[in-house]
């Protein structure tokens, strides 16, 4: 589901970069300070099309919010999108009248995810450029692309979806959900599927009427040495199964 990028995002998060003062008595908003430490990658999963609101924040030890602005470098084109909200927490300049501000003690981004897998971005303030904070964004599959090897079988015949990178099944728990001619749904459950040792393969067996897309339930999204094992209730091949006589 795609997010208006000033609608309700998929998913918050508040990045915050420590930075401390040498006088706790000075002004909050001097520039005599320096970096203690910066937090830890923030991760957090979409799926293709989802936008994300992402808040970044400049605080001290007090956790009292700097003003500043900020500088968004290496976002992957082909993953994901930061987008900046110029709008967001405007300041009055007369009784009703509100206009953009450049620095604020929370900046708001969103981030469009376009493609699956696992995406950086580095934000950097103004107020200190040597703090900087690294945010992950995982973007997981949202279907399993033309996976089904067969897409023509007859009654009894098996087919296979071939998992696409990083999809895992699971042996004795993924399962296959079709859908028959008449519009209903038919589980096959995971004794009457296989699942190849390498878990990459679900091989099934087709029944008159199994029509449509493939459904594959319970399988894990993993990206070996960047991202934890992840469960997936369920995702649907986009190439089309039709049964024959």
């Amino acid at each position: 589901m795609k997010h208006l990028v000033r609608g309700t995002a998929g998913m918050i998060v508040a990045a915050s970069l420590v930075a401390c003062y040498d006088y706790p008595s000075a002004a909050i908003n001097n520039d005599n300070f320096h970096i203690v430490n910066a937090n830890p990658v923030i991760g957090f999963i979409a799926k293709p099309g989802d936008s994300l609101q992402v808040l970044l924040r400049l605080t001290n030890d007090a956790n009292t919010g700097t003003l500043t602005s900020w500088t968004i470098t290496n976002p992957n084109p082909d993953g994901i999108e930061v987008h900046y909200d110029a709008l967001y927490r405007p300041i009055y300049t007369g009784d009703t009248t509100t206009a953009p501000e450049t620095d604020k003690n929370q900046q708001r981004y969103f981030v469009l995810a376009k493609a699956p897998g696992v995406y950086t971005f580095t934000a950097t303030p103004t107020a200190n450029t040597g703090v900087a904070g690294t945010i992950t964004i995982r973007v997981q599959p949202g279907d399993l692309g033309a996976s089904l090897k067969q897409t023509v079988r007859t009654n009894g015949q098996v087919d296979t979806v071939v998992a696409p990178a990083y999809i895992k099944f699971i042996p004795g728990t993924t399962t296959i959900t079709m859908t028959t001619a008449a519009g209903s749904t038919r589980a096959i459950t995971a004794a009457n599927t296989t699942i190849t040792a390498d878990s990459s393969m679900a091989i099934f067996t087709v029944a008159t009427g199994d029509t449509g897309v493939v459904q594959v339930n319970n399988l894990i999204w993993n990206i070996p040495g960047i991202d934890p094992t992840y469960r997936i209730t369920s995702l649907k091949t986009t190439n089309a199964l039709t049964t024959v006589p």
